[in-house]
């Protein structure tokens, strides 16, 4: 490499020396694929399933749902109905993450608020692991608690959540609030 050409390729990358490269218009267009959503928060599909989009609605008066739309008919089932929980602002249900070995094992953990043990006005985030019996059914009785830690204000929560090339589950919980 000459001393001419490396000065040009430095010019280039410091974005000295303008470089024209062809527009390309991107074609973007915005389908309605279902409605009739309460506080919905966050859509995800089974790693062994895109027919079904799992819909999370984050809930009110302590019940939310995880729902499924059937993309080839747009119908919508509800797959889970969780009570107790502390809803409203930024709780409620807040995360949704398929296992990597789904397809096998059909778990799915789910990050909600709830109300703190032993007191009132604070909540705790509660993880925990259901198992899907068939693709529109998560049974409730199936849950098991994985993590349960305290949350001190209403705000700044979190919830996403899902398993990183690992095998880990990661779970982002916020900055306490306030």
């Amino acid at each position: 490499m000459n001393i001419r050409f490396s000065g040009l390729l430095l010019l280039i990358c410091l974005g000295l020396l303008p470089v024209v490269l062809p527009r390309v218009q991107a074609q973007v267009r915005l389908v309605e694929v279902a409605s009739g959503f309460s506080a919905p928060l966050y859509a995800t599909d089974a790693p062994d399933d895109p027919s079904r989009l799992y819909v999370l609605e984050q809930g009110s008066s302590g019940t939310a749902r995880i729902k499924a739309i059937h993309r080839p008919t747009g119908t919508i089932i509800t797959v889970l109905t969780l009570t107790g929980l502390y809803t409203g602002g930024e709780r409620g249900l807040l995360g949704l993450a398929f296992h990597p070995d789904f397809a096998i094992n059909r778990y799915c953990y789910l990050y909600t608020s709830v109300p703190r043990q032993g007191s009132t006005g604070n909540h705790d985030s509660l993880i925990r692991r259901f198992t899907f019996t068939n693709p529109e059914w998560i049974e409730p009785g199936s849950a098991r608690t994985v993590l349960r830690f305290s949350q001190d204000f209403s705000n700044h929560n979190g919830g996403w959540m899902d398993f990183g090339p690992d095998g880990y589950l990661y779970i982002a919980t916020g900055d306490g609030g306030s």
